[in-house]
């Protein structure tokens, strides 16, 4: 059976606000199967999973280094 989450769980897993992750729902671009309830949303945690992935692919695609605030670790 599919697992889902809702979006202040989403947010606290991607740590970022809520606001931020209805914004990512209504453009379609990060989530591509979102389930509208009546009182918000309900991400897969397969969609969530897919979403983490994907950015470690461009991370290492990209050659991208781990650097926080500019600094490289």
């Amino acid at each position: 059976m599919q697992k889902f989450m809702t979006v202040r769980e989403v947010a606290t897993v991607f740590r970022r606000s809520s606001d931020t992750i209805y914004r990512w729902i209504l453009e379609g671009k990060t989530f591509q199967n979102v389930i509208k309830v009546k009182d918000g949303y309900l991400i897969p945690e397969s969609e969530i999973e897919r979403v983490i992935e994907e950015g470690r692919n461009d991370l290492h695609q990209n050659g991208a280094t781990n650097t926080k605030r500019g600094t490289a670790r």
